[in-house]
């Protein structure tokens, strides 16, 4: 097999174009991309430089003005010209993140509209899954249960916790149950039979938020 140095560097996976109205009257047509690491790597510091050069203390996931910032400089790095190719995207904000931060029409609402999509976008094609439905939690559960890591390696850190959860908490109702049957009574741990009652239990459609993101 070749080494990584052999393969064609540059080509990168984008979105089909969108078209989002940003204000009354005021279109505009782009595609998206993942983030390298270097970007990301970027995107955080400049976050949290911004964030403490605005006064935050410790700058992290959930903060306001973190937050904000991380979407602008993502919007910087993600948003490519729509008429891109994959081995020479370039920027659809031309000026940066300063060019998002300084526009008068991309108010805050517009920005997290745009973050959201392409957020979402990356869901789609990232190698890691964030959330699982039912159907794709039966899929793993199945290919786990024969041996395969694959499936599950594919999870997001917070996605497997909630897999593993919720599979535990399934695998202790059985028992529960089939300890009834056979006893023909209550279960006799009340303090295990509530805590794995139905509406205890996660739903696997329900991400479990990312500590990493």
């Amino acid at each position: 097999m070749p080494a990584f140095s052999s393969i064609v560097a540059g080509t990168q996976h984008l979105s089909d174009p969108e078209t989002v109205e940003i204000a009354p009257g005021v279109s505009i047509t782009f595609r998206m991309r993942p983030l390298a690491p270097f970007e990301t790597i970027a995107v955080l510091s400049a976050a949290r430089g911004e964030a403490k050069a605005q006064g935050v203390d410790d700058p992290d996931a959930g903060e306001p003005i973190y937050e904000l910032a991380r979407e602008i400089h993502t919007l910087a790095f993600g948003l490519v010209d729509a008429d891109s190719k994959s081995d020479d995207p370039k920027p659809f904000f031309d000026g940066g993140a300063a060019q998002v931060r300084g526009s008068k029409l991309l108010t805050n609402d517009a920005i997290g509209y745009l973050f959201a999509l392409w957020e979402h976008w990356y869901e789609t094609v990232s190698l890691q899954k964030g959330e699982l439905n039912e159907i794709e939690y039966n899929r793993v559960m199945q290919e786990v249960g024969v041996g395969n890591a694959r499936p599950f390696l594919r999870l997001r850190q917070g996605a497997r916790w909630n897999f593993t959860r919720t599979t535990v908490a399934r695998l202790l109702n059985l028992r529960l149950s089939k300890s009834d049957s056979f006893s023909g009574r209550e279960a006799t741990s009340p303090s295990l039979a509530r805590s794995t009652e139905a509406e205890d239990l996660p739903d696997p459609a329900e991400a479990t938020p990312d500590p990493a993101d």
